[in-house]
């Protein structure tokens, strides 16, 4: 809930009294939570060493992932995703002053919506997951995902911007969801931090990149210009992951097609 009552709180503090103001609560929120969490008392178990050396055993992961086309397709098709919906990190702030003269609270609004979609998302998940199955369920992140940058750029009334935004919020829980629970459901657990942290890595490195990339356009070209091609970028990954993503339902396989897979 803190991303959807944080933003608007945050942008409300710093239009009416400044960004310094805003930050200083920030900051006594964290220090609250810090204090909150010496209070935790976590039993402390040491864990085996596998007498792998690191490196070698991160090569590993890292193989498991290249040799899975489930996996890798899985995290390439949002990795391609972002490359376009990261437009939305780099020039956000900037679009919430060019269409309200309101930036700081129009921002906080854009940040909610983004929020509040990610939690109907997983609602909409917990509700239909099964029904619907998980390849469909993660293209269609995928799908929402483009479109709503793609309908961002469209617009400048800001009730039709966060309606767009709250849709790509409930694209990227999806997608995100889906993606961890693909992890967990088809990697031995002794593979899975190495397989989570190759995921990782790659798509946050694939966000960075372009957010550098959009934030360098965006000194020569309107920003809803580089919206609008932001979204074509996130819309290529789903026809790329529909017509190419070998993928089976995890949720109607039997354990011996899941061990096969795990095993390929």
């Amino acid at each position: 809930m803190a991303v959807i009552a944080g933003p608007t709180l945050g942008g409300i503090i710093a239009s009416l009294v400044g960004t310094t103001a805003a930050f200083v609560v920030d900051a006594v929120s964290f220090l609250v939570s810090a204090t909150l969490l010496l209070t935790v008392r976590i039993p402390f178990t040491r864990a085996k060493a596998s007498g792998g050396r690191l490196l070698a055993e991160v090569w590993s992961g890292f193989r498991y992932v290249l040799n899975n086309g489930v996996l890798l397709g899985a995290i390439l098709i949002i990795g391609a995703s972002v490359l376009g919906a990261a437009a939305l990190n780099a020039l956000e702030p900037l679009y919430a002053r060019q269409i309200s003269t309101k930036g700081e609270l129009t921002f906080g609004l854009m940040v909610t919506a983004w929020g509040g979609g990610m939690l109907g998302g997983a609602i909409l998940l917990m509700r239909v997951g099964e029904k619907w199955g998980w390849r469909r369920l993660f293209l269609g992140g995928i799908l929402l995902l483009g479109l709503a940058v793609e309908r961002v750029a469209a617009s400048s009334y800001l009730p039709i911007v966060l309606v767009f935004l709250a849709i790509g919020g409930i694209g990227n829980s999806l997608t995100a969801i889906l993606l961890n629970t693909i992890l967990q459901q088809s990697v031995p657990g002794h593979f899975r931090g190495r397989v989570f942290a190759f995921a990782g890595l790659t798509i946050q490195s694939m966000q960075m990149g372009a957010i550098l990339l959009w934030g360098w356009r965006a000194q020569h070209f309107p920003l809803r210009s580089i919206l609008a091609v932001a979204g074509l970028v996130a819309l290529v990954a789903f026809p790329i992951g529909w017509t190419l993503w070998p993928f089976r339902d995890y949720t109607y396989a039997s354990k011996k097609d899941l061990q096969a897979l795990i095993d390929r």
